[in-house]
């Protein structure tokens, strides 16, 4: 476990940076030392120049202390990038354990790494599939999971979240807490919604960097839009769910039944799969309505901004 308050840090000081394409980005000025650091907007320079896959050509950039450029040199900083090129036919196992010996370690010690590795995110069900064969989110989860290898103290993900459902994200977003247990992490967001595991990933930051059209600079949580209006689906109690939400001040208003979520319940709920769309008070959050949920025994499938 790192040390408490242990911090990386992130420094760009009118850093430019030419892309294999030959596009330039920058110059761009941003700070940061913090535990968790969330880079929102466009960060792909940054990600490639960290992977070598870009040039620094004026200005200068720093993570953790040292050259972006050269971070990865030691084992201190770790890289999951986003769906980078894979040796189609190998299996999840074997990418880990080359990786593993690539990284210094004997074939049995890399073995032994790659197992524990292996069932610390539970993937052993995975282990002996293709890479050709993954889905989108165990892409994810091995280029993840491939980057905590060498036990690096500071991990940097690029974009895990990016064009995947809720459910993929989710596990995502569970993988990457397991793995920053032990790690400072700087994650990479496209953007920031209301609510969902983006969210959430960004609300845990110790420092927001947003990256927009012509400029980084550091982003206070207060300018994050914060949806006083959302839908949610529960599959029971509906009753119960909207008088524990009006009893909360949570305007709540029926939608109606869904029918496309009967296939996945039991016949006997098919009348409580209802659709609201609901108005929170003034300055309230979102916990209103989870605890409506739970107070009404009413699970809820779906909660989103409306």
């Amino acid at each position: 476990m790192p040390a408490d308050g242990e911090t990386t840090s992130l420094r760009l000081t009118g850093a430019r940076f030419r892309l294999a394409s030959g596009a330039e980005v920058g110059p761009l000025d941003a700070e940061a030392s913090a535990r968790r650091i969330a880079l929102i907007g466009d960060w792909s320079a940054w990600f490639r120049c960290l992977e070598g896959d870009a040039a620094l050509i004026a200005g200068s950039a720093e993570l953790d202390a040292a050259p972006l450029a050269s971070a990865l040199r030691g084992t201190r900083v770790a890289l999951a990038p986003c769906d980078p090129a894979l040796p189609l036919h190998w299996t999840f196992q074997r990418y880990l354990q080359e990786s593993a010996a690539l990284g210094g370690r004997s074939q049995r010690l890399a073995r032994e790494a790659t197992e524990a590795a292996l069932a610390r995110f539970s993937l052993g069900p995975s282990a002996g599939r293709t890479l050709g064969a993954l889905s989108s989110v165990e892409r994810r989860l091995l280029s993840l999971v491939h980057a905590t290898l060498g036990a690096p103290r500071v991990l940097c993900c690029e974009a895990p979240l990016r064009r995947l459902n809720l459910p993929a994200a989710e596990r995502i977003e569970a993988a990457l807490e397991l793995a920053a247990a032990d790690a400072a992490l700087i994650v990479s967001v496209d953007a920031v919604p209301a609510l969902g595991p983006a969210r959430s990933l960004v609300d845990r930051a110790d420092v927001l960097l947003l990256r927009d059209a012509t400029q980084a600079r550091r982003l206070e949580p207060h300018e994050l839009e914060l949806s006083e209006r959302l839908h949610a689906l529960v599959s029971a109690q509906a009753d119960a769910f909207e008088r524990e939400l009006l009893a909360r001040g949570v305007s709540a208003r029926r939608l109606g039944r869904v029918e496309a979520a009967f296939a996945y319940l039991p016949a006997t709920e098919h009348g409580d799969c209802v659709r609201f769309a609901l108005a929170l008070p003034d300055g309230a959050s979102i916990e209103l309505v989870l605890e409506a949920a739970r107070r009404a025994n009413a699970p809820l499938l779906e909660l989103v901004p409306g």
